[in-house]
This record gives structure tokens, C-alpha cells and sequence, in this order.
């Protein structure tokens, strides 16, 4: 794609600093655009090191407690003091440590385990509360933006995970499939203003299993289908780049994840 078609377009990007969220941010300054990063303050040292990187003038790194409305009102308005506008958000939720609701094996004790109410209520806070926060603010600033010929305002792309359709790992896949489930009915919600919303749906990427090695990790390998190999970050990019690009693309859920089998999880 021509780097004129994101020159001066302002992104806002949510979470994944060190994963997703950052190689995204880093690709539309390479191609002209704008993009203000909002993570947690535990993302700050990523977030700082993207600053260095990628400079002021078209970056900038906000924590951000983005569950909090307040906080992600307070980062659309440095976004829109800083770029006067807001045309495109991507959600890139990263939490992910779940486990089955339950599991009891009496002859390996060691591997029960009984997910607590809490980490549910922080597995939703992060992926879902957060994302949902995030969206329907964003479409109040690009509903103040000119339309363009097609009358669209504004872009929003949420991650999910393919998980959310055929898994065992309830409390994770349920988070998922939140999300999935709010695309079709926010884009259609979202209609008069001429914003757009697609979500999608990813595989696995190295940084999510760092711990796998050597015959592990080609056993879980052979679970894809073709190429026989995770997902790179940058594919995540080039698929949020022509969702951005192409006009006629609203309420759709597009799984990258080269086919993977879950019914093992």
C-alpha cells in the first residue's frame, strides 16, 4: 500500500505496547500517520522506548487505565489536542492467563485447578470492559469529525482471538467471544455516525508462549493447517491496514490464524 493513504491519518491504539500495539504503531509512522498509544503503566518502559524510537512529532505514549472512563477520556483529549482529530482505534487486549473452570483429577493433584472469581472479574475488566470503554468513546470524537465522500467519520478494529469458537478454556474464550459478539451490533449502533467496526480474530504469535521449546513446541505446531508456523505480528498490521483502506467493510469478524486446530485446548 501507498504510504500517502495513511499520511496524516490518527490513530489511537489500545494495550499491547510490547506486542501488537506496538508494531502497529510502528508501521503507520513509517507510513506517514499519527498514532497516540495508550497501555497501563506497567507498559510505561515499552511505551517510553516506542517514544525514542518513533519520535514526538507522531507519536505519543499515554498510560492509561483504560477499564476507567475517565482515563481513556483524558487520552482522547491529549489525542485530540496533540493531532486535532481522531480517525481510526485498534484494540489490542493482551490478557490472557485462564485456565478451565475446573479440573479435578484425583490420581494428579498437582494439576487441579478452580479459576477464582477474581481473575474472571480481571480477565473481563482487561479484555472486555476495557475494549467496550474504549470504542464507544472513541465514536463520540469521530462523530466530530468532517465525513469523508463515502460519509464515513471513523474506523474501530478490535483483536479477538479464534478461541472464543473452539475451546476448552471457558473463562478466556468467553472473554473472546464478547468481543466478537459486540461487532456486528456497535457497527450497526454506530451507523449514523459513520464509523465503521471489525474485529479480528488471531492465532497465536510467539510472544504468547515464550515458555514452549523444542518438541512442544513442534507438536504445537503441527495444529496449524498451512503455513506451519505462528503468527507474525506484522501480518496483524497489514490486516487492520486494508480493513482501514477498504470502505465497505462493517460488522465483520476475520479470523488470522492459518487455520489453526483448538479442539485440543
Amino acid at each position: 500500500m501507498a504510504a500517502s493513504k495513511l499520511k496524516n491519518v490518527v490513530f489511537l491504539i489500545a494495550s499491547g505496547s510490547r506486542n501488537l500495539g506496538g508494531t502497529c504503531a510502528r508501521n503507520v509512522v513509517e507510513r506517514g500517520g499519527k498514532v497516540v498509544l495508550c497501555d497501563s503503566v506497567s507498559m510505561k518502559d515499552a511505551g517510553e522506548e516506542l517514544q525514542q524510537s518513533l519520535g514526538q512529532k507522531d507519536f505519543m505514549f499515554v498510560p492509561t487505565d483504560l477499564s476507567q472512563e475517565d482515563d481513556v477520556r483524558s487520552a482522547l483529549k491529549l489525542t485530540k489536542e496533540k493531532f486535532g482529530r481522531l480517525d481510526v482505534t485498534i484494540n489490542c487486549p493482551y490478557f490472557a492467563k485462564s485456565s478451565r473452570l475446573m479440573i479435578n483429577v484425583k490420581h494428579v493433584p498437582e494439576a487441579n485447578t478452580n479459576l477464582s472469581g477474581e481473575m474472571m472479574d480481571l480477565l473481563f475488566k482487561t479484555n472486555v470492559t476495557s475494549v467496550f470503554n474504549v470504542c464507544r468513546l472513541s465514536a463520540e470524537l469521530m462523530a466530530k469529525n468532517s465525513p469523508d465522500s463515502n460519509g464515513q467519520r471513523g474506523v474501530i478494529i478490535n483483536k479477538s482471538h479464534r478461541l472464543a469458537f473452539n475451546s476448552s478454556l471457558a473463562p478466556y474464550s468467553m472473554s473472546q467471544a464478547a468481543i466478537i459478539g459486540m461487532t456486528l451490533p456497535m457497527a450497526r449502533d454506530f451507523k449514523d455516525l459513520g464509523v465503521r467496526v471489525n474485529s479480528i480474530a488471531t492465532g497465536f504469535y510467539r510472544y504468547q508462549i515464550p515458555f514452549m521449546k523444542g518438541a512442544q513446541f513442534q507438536k504445537f505446531l503441527s495444529m496449524m493447517a498451512f503455513p506451519y508456523s505462528l503468527g507474525s505480528e506484522d501480518t496483524f498490521y497489514h490486516l487492520c491496514e486494508k480493513i482501514v483502506t477498504n470502505p465497505y467493510m462493517n460488522g465483520e469478524v476475520v479470523k488470522l490464524d492459518g487455520a489453526v486446530n483448538t479442539s485440543f485446548f
